[in-house]
């Protein structure tokens, strides 16, 4: 078990989640702009930006997992 990690691609897998946790959160953030009186979709919506949130910041931990 001696491969060696290739830190590039750990980097693009990090960036690939953070832009992903940041999509789930706008739309989140849509969702609850667009609820008006309705509580499910608005809580919903909130659900979806804590969410993207936390995909975002664990994407962003992936990113600096190997520092140089």
């Amino acid at each position: 078990m001696n491969e060696k990690i290739n830190i590039k691609s750990v980097k693009g897998i990090g960036i690939m989640v953070a832009i992903v946790g940041g999509l789930v959160a706008f739309i989140g953030g849509v969702q609850t702009g667009n609820a008006g009186a309705n509580i499910w979709n608005l809580l919903s919506g909130m659900c979806l930006a804590a969410i993207g949130g936390l995909i975002a910041a664990i994407g962003g931990h992936i990113m600096n997992l190997f520092k140089k």
